[in-house]
């Protein structure tokens, strides 16, 4: 739904987008740079936030972002946890310039695919933390994955089988 949304948001404001806006757009990712190097991980999030809502509002539906971001709770997660354990920042930049640069050169076809792109990274994002992480996420039928560090000392704790032929 969100890749639905915010790929037709982009198709719109390409067509209605000023000059105007396209500076206060490029202002946006600077601001999202120098919050990045800063290390404001809360900061970056925030300005993140307001770089899609302003793709929205250019398109002339700014309460769509609003839906959006309601619907994509579960998602935020896995983003707070990207930006902490990952330090995912620079990739985020580097979409968010692919997508403004195709936004502001009127390129429909490289600022969609560009959106297409950056919101379909929360999957790739989900399988790294769920790799590195288990107690974040749970199995398939609702159960919690056991933590790495929980399955490690167990094992630990298990007597070892010993074969008769490894045996001195």
């Amino acid at each position: 739904m969100r890749e639905t949304l915010e790929c037709a948001a982009v198709e719109k404001a390409i067509a209605q987008m000023d000059s105007r806006q396209a500076d206060d757009l490029k202002a946006h990712l600077d601001r999202q740079r120098a919050l990045q190097r800063s290390g404001d991980e809360e900061g970056f999030i925030r300005a993140d936030e307001a770089m899609h809502a302003r793709i929205f509002s250019i398109a002339g539906h700014p309460t769509a972002w609003q839906f959006v971001a309601g619907a994509k709770a579960q998602m935020d997660r896995v983003r707070y946890l990207a930006m902490t354990i990952l330090h995912k920042q620079p990739s985020v930049i580097a979409q968010h310039a692919l997508i403004i640069d195709g936004l502001c050169a009127r390129d429909r076809e490289g600022a969609v695919a560009a959106m297409r792109t950056h919101t379909r990274g929360i999957l790739k994002t989900i399988e790294i933390l769920k790799d590195g992480k288990y107690d974040y996420f749970a199995e398939e039928d609702g159960h919690p994955q056991p933590r790495r560090e929980a399955l490690d000392q167990e094992a630990r704790k298990r007597p070892r089988k010993v074969q008769a032929d490894n045996l001195p």
